[in-house]
């Protein structure tokens, strides 16, 4: 039977300690933007590392949300047969994801410069296509 071991929060410092100085153990994560790092940091401690999308925690969370509710509900669901767990991703990996989400956002930011720039060229009687690269060599064609 698993117990909960902990349900503050610890400071980065703290939490490296404890992992390094604990026996190896399950190591439950709620998924969000360091949990990969985090799990890594466990599992190079020897720790089994169970990563959980919020959306499974959150159907085991019992009261308001708080730090202790959630580790509460973190335990629960990592405890519960049939949960499916995220791998930990490798450094490699979440590069490779930072690098197309990037991109994506800068496609959008891209678009939405080229809106803005219509319109404003629209104040003074030019249209131009709705296609982004269009708009980008009509702009640098026409522009003194």
């Amino acid at each position: 039977m698993a117990n909960l071991f902990q349900t503050k929060r610890l400071s980065p410092q703290v939490l490296k300690e404890l992992l390094a100085n604990s026996t190896p153990q399950i190591v439950a994560l709620k998924g969000c933007g360091s949990c990969h790092y985090r799990g890594r940091l466990a599992r190079s401690c020897g720790h089994k590392v169970r990563i959980i999308t919020p959306k499974r925690v959150k159907a085991f969370l019992q009261d308001q949300k708080t730090e202790a509710n959630d580790a509460s509900a973190i335990a629960a669901a990592a405890m519960q047969l049939g949960i499916r767990f995220c791998p930990v991703k490798e450094v490699y990996q979440q590069s490779l994801q930072t690098l197309e989400t990037s991109c994506k956002f800068l496609s959008l930011n891209q678009v939405a410069l080229s809106n803005h720039i219509r319109a404003h060229l629209y104040k003074y009687g030019m249209t131009i296509a709705r296609l982004y690269k269009e708009r980008m060599n009509y702009c640098a064609n026409s522009l003194p």
